[in-house]
């Protein structure tokens, strides 16, 4: 709500909600998609010495759909950049330096607070 109103005020209604409900969606699909705790289909057991242990189990597949999730939205995300970065080079090679700089850049913050 806090990124919506300001531009509902400067775009209209209709687009910033179309946005929002198609980042709605996205969730739900990958939600859907995404293997759970409870439907582990997917999801590796653990036949160690604690494989009794429901709780060590739960942690376990817990964080391997944290890295899954992690791995998709990463991905996500740096596919636009890495397009950037080509996009740009291959106009002039000077454009490339610049974006490849500033995408560098930008993905130092980012990978501090991962």
């Amino acid at each position: 709500a806090d990124m919506w109103i300001p531009l509902v005020a400067q775009d209209g209604f209709l687009w910033p909600t179309f946005i929002a409900l198609l980042g709605a969606i996205t969730f739900q699909i990958l939600e859907h998609f995404l293997p759970s705790q409870e439907d582990s289909v997917l999801l590796p057991t653990y036949t160690n010495a604690k494989r009794h242990d429901r709780k060590y189990n739960a942690e376990r597949t817990r964080n391997f759909r944290l890295a899954l999730v992690m791995m998709l939205t990463l991905t996500a995300h740096n596919f636009p950049e890495g397009l950037a970065v080509s996009v740009s080079n291959m106009k002039n090679e000077s454009h490339g330096l610049v974006v490849t700089v500033a995408i560098a850049v930008h993905n130092i913050p980012e990978g501090l607070a991962i």
